[in-house]
Order: structure tokens, then C-alpha cells, then sequence
């Protein structure tokens, strides 16, 4: 009986585990979709100002600093790199790095 319940309770913690994953990876999306967003703007002269350099007032709850996952591939070196690593010079749908091979 015990086993049973210590099955059960680990079945609901490996799922509460795998939702919250998944509401990060979606948080990390809606980040690196808004950061594209800014990023165009800013090149188009229209000069944005990132949240991150906004003030600080307590009311973006839920939200958190993030560079999401390391799985964008240099083209040339294949290093593993963050979105927000690609040159300023390269987009986001085409992302080239200065870092690993320049």
C-alpha cells in the first residue's frame, strides 16, 4: 500500500515537473520572439528600449531573465551558442557568431 502511494505521488510530481518545463519553454519563446521584435525595430531606427534596461518595479511577475536554451549552432564551427549571441550584423532567422571562430 505504501509503495503504491509513494508511486502515485511521484507519477504527479514527474507530471507538475514536466508542465512547469514546459510553461518555461514557452516563457523562453515569447522572450526570444519579443527580442527579434526589438531587434528589428531597432534596426529600422526606431529606437526601443529592452526591458531589461527598463527600471525595476516589482510588477513583471512571472517573468525572468533568460537566454533560453544553448542550442543554436554556429554554421561554421558548430559551438553551441545562445540566440542572443548572433553578431549584430546577422538576423535572428540566420544567426552568425563572432565568439567561437571569428
Amino acid at each position: 500500500m505504501h509503495n503504491m502511494n509513494l508511486q502515485a505521488h511521484q507519477g504527479q510530481r514527474e507530471q507538475l515537473l514536466e508542465e512547469r518545463r514546459q510553461e518555461i519553454r514557452n516563457i523562453d519563446r515569447q522572450a526570444r520572439s519579443a527580442q527579434c521584435e526589438l531587434d528589428r525595430a531597432n534596426q529600422g531606427g526606431n529606437q526601443m528600449i529592452s526591458l531589461a534596461r527598463h527600471e525595476f518595479d516589482g510588477s513583471h511577475h512571472g517573468l525572468r531573465h533568460t537566454l533560453g536554451e544553448m542550442t543554436t549552432m554556429c554554421g561554421k564551427c558548430s559551438a553551441l551558442h545562445f540566440l542572443k549571441e548572433h553578431a549584430a550584423s546577422s538576423s535572428c532567422a540566420n544567426p552568425q557568431f563572432t565568439l567561437c571562430c571569428a
